[in-house]
């Protein structure tokens, strides 16, 4: 049909972005989490509260063996809550 219009469907299935920034504000990725997956959920708010608390360590006398081992941490803490 000429001149006929697209329609579009569009889909909420609930999933929440969260921007990950540097302390600069440059962004780093994006976190997407399906808050209907109650037990993912309650891990990335479990990992969300492992790494602000090892933020604030991280302004008190850092070196680059603690920076090195906070990203080891806190790669851990995401990596188990994707794949718990």
């Amino acid at each position: 049909m000429k001149g006929a219009a697209i329609m579009e469907l569009v889909i909420d299935r609930g999933v929440k972005s969260y921007d990950v920034k540097d302390a600069d504000g440059t962004l780093l990725g994006v976190i997407k989490i399906n808050p209907c997956r109650h037990r993912h959920f309650r891990r990335f708010v479990s990992a969300r509260n492992a790494i602000a608390e090892l933020a604030e360590q991280a302004k008190q006398d850092m070196t680059p063996e603690k920076i090195l081992a906070m990203d080891t941490t806190i790669k851990a803490e995401l990596e188990q809550g994707v794949w718990q």
